[in-house]
């Protein structure tokens, strides 16, 4: 169970600071995979930056409850 939070933390915090980046409009990604008529985003998001700032917060939430169960001694 430790090191499912571990991963899941770490991807959260990995994909939310992809997104704050993008919501601010330093990093643009083209869309990937495609099954209709996709168009990068232009421009800064400000929700975008926002829901990667809270996904950065729960992934690193997720860090620490894995650390605390693995010093506590919980499987």
């Amino acid at each position: 169970m430790t090191l499912l939070l571990q991963i899941t933390g770490l991807l959260g915090l990995v994909l939310g600071a992809l997104w704050i980046l993008q919501g601010l409009g330093m990093v643009e990604i083209p869309p990937l995979l495609c099954a209709g008529d996709c168009v990068p985003c232009e421009g800064p998001s400000r929700r975008k930056a926002v829901v990667g700032g809270l996904v950065m917060l729960a992934g690193g939430a997720l860090l620490r409850a894995a650390r605390s169960s693995r010093a506590s001694g919980l499987p």
